[in-house]
């Protein structure tokens, strides 16, 4: 899904990255707040935050870094999120989610139809049992 001011709906992540690339970033604060909150530590949140949003996890700060940069002890890297990768990424999550999907399908309809032949196996074994055909 893309961000599109046209929709009622949007994913956060494309709206930020929008708003990034318009230089921007204060406006994913909630205008609720008006003036009261510190700009400079908000801005601080927002792009650790997107730090943290990509795609590929070795490009992902690790936890102790993400720390160190919101207590200013570190320097935040400049986020910069190629829209290709992100697509793609995007496109190999719904491929999983899909392929996840027809796989719990596949599981459900094999052991229902184990079910069903080891309850006719059942039936057959019993009949034979007591005798194959009760009209004899």
């Amino acid at each position: 899904m893309k961000f599109s001011p046209s929709e009622n709906f949007f994913c956060l992540l494309d709206w930020a990255l929008v708003l990034q690339k318009k230089g921007s970033l204060m406006e994913l604060v909630d205008p609720r707040l008006g003036s009261n909150f510190n700009k400079n530590e908000a801005e601080k949140i927002i792009r650790v935050a997107l730090l943290c949003t990509s795609p590929a996890p070795t490009l992902r700060p690790a936890m102790s870094e993400v720390v160190s940069m919101l207590e200013g002890h570190v320097n935040i890297q400049e986020f910069n999120m190629d829209s290709r990768i992100h697509d793609s990424e995007l496109k190999l999550q719904a491929l999983r989610e899909k392929y996840d999907e027809l796989y719990d399908d596949l599981s459900k309809t094999q052991t229902h139809v184990h079910r069903t032949s080891s309850t006719e196996e059942k039936e057959n074994s019993s009949k034979s049992v007591l005798g194959s055909d009760p009209q004899d």
